[in-house]
């Protein structure tokens, strides 16, 4: 019995890595496991099992029982796939191996090619001083024009009007002119 239940149990857990809990309700797994771990042990539960699967205290049909048995080793290969799998401690290795190459590797970026935000501040910097430098030379050119920038001049740097939209400083332009 003891054999059984330790079968039992390592199918469960085996079952707790598979994809089996997201295909098979939490009862056909748990049936899988006891027929799986009977099985094992050379235990004959047919009539058991034609007894559980059976409605209103009659057993189930052999071609019941058998339907049975299928969907209950579509579980078990469910179940068989993560057999394969690497324990849960290498697995746990892993995860910290690859966290700390993970770290390593944004340490390296970092220092390689400094922080986003001052290669963001580098860049913003870098296209207004081209601004501030054509502004300069616009303002220049407009000062050496011989013309004086008048209208006839296409390009004329002109300050442009002041505009308030505040209420109270257009009632004191109002009163004033």
């Amino acid at each position: 019995a003891d054999a059984v239940e330790a079968s039992a149990r390592q199918f469960l857990n085996l079952a707790l890595c598979s994809d089996a809990p997201l295909l098979h309700s939490p009862q056909q797994i748990a049936l899988a496991a006891i027929v799986r771990a009977a099985d094992a042990a050379g235990a004959d539960i047919d009539a058991w099992l034609a007894r559980a699967a059976g409605e209103k205290g009659e057993p189930a049909s052999e071609a019941a029982l058998g339907q049975l048995r299928q969907r209950l080793g579509v579980v078990g290969t469910a179940v068989d796939a993560a057999a394969g799998m690497p324990p849960v401690g290498a697995i746990k290795d892993i995860n910290g191996r690859c966290k700390s190459l993970s770290s390593a590797l944004q340490a390296l970026d970092k220092a390689a090619a400094g922080d986003g935000a001052t290669r963001e501040q580098a860049s913003r910097d870098r296209k207004h001083a081209r601004a501030d430098e054509a502004m300069r030379r616009a303002e220049a050119e407009a000062a050496s024009n011989p013309a004086g920038g008048g209208d006839d001049a296409p390009f004329a740097i002109r300050k442009k009007p002041r505009v308030t939209t505040a209420p109270a400083a257009a009632a004191k332009e109002e009163a004033a002119g």
